[in-house]
């Protein structure tokens, strides 16, 4: 699948299950009642990646006016309202009886329904690892991993503690850091 996102192209294997959160039907009606998402969400060998793109090379007067501390904290509170519709989504799907009686064809046959069988990966996902990973490919300011783990708060899923585990990618050079995705700038930056 490929996605466009802060003009970089992100291009992910098969193997990820990936959606662009901002265009979830789910997010477009919880984004109104002041919730924010990262991104992206993806599953991939059972696990939850949150992933969130920023490209200050497009912003140079927001580059440099934005302090890393308040990028920590605007992502902190990202990451919070991410889990949070992801959990009010995961509620919303569990107490639909359709939902539960194809829960089983669902996971045996993806395709029949690839929303459902989507969310019920990320609960798995989430239940069975009890962390999520958290990716920030930035391009035009420099964190370190540590400042960004240290002031990620842990949260709560289905009132159980998760942890996060970070991962800094710099998006200057086109590559692959996770095994099978790969990003470039999108041909409309190339451009500029």
């Amino acid at each position: 699948m490929t996605y466009l996102e802060s003009a970089y192209q992100f291009d992910f294997t098969k193997e990820w299950l990936v959606i662009q959160f901002d265009e979830h039907q789910f997010y477009k009606v919880l984004s109104g009642q002041s919730l924010s998402g990262v991104d992206f969400s993806a599953v991939y060998n059972d696990a939850l990646y949150l992933m969130e793109v920023k490209n200050f090379r497009m912003h140079h007067q927001e580059a440099q006016a934005i302090a890393s501390k308040q990028l920590i904290h605007d992502l902190n509170d990202k990451l919070k309202d991410s889990i949070q519709i992801i959990e009010i989504i995961n509620k919303y799907y569990d107490q639909k009886r359709r939902y539960k009686f194809f829960a089983g064809l669902i996971d045996k046959l993806p395709f029949l329904n690839k929303d459902w069988y989507y969310w019920r990966c990320v609960k798995k996902a989430i239940l069975k690892n009890k962390q999520l990973q958290f990716v920030l490919f930035i391009n035009g300011l420099s964190l370190e991993e540590g400042a960004i783990q240290n002031l990620l708060s842990d949260h709560e899923f289905y009132d159980k503690k998760i942890k996060f585990k970070t991962k800094i990618i710099a998006l200057a050079h086109s590559g692959e850091a996770l095994p099978g995705i790969r990003w470039e700038k999108a041909e409309i930056e190339k451009g500029l």
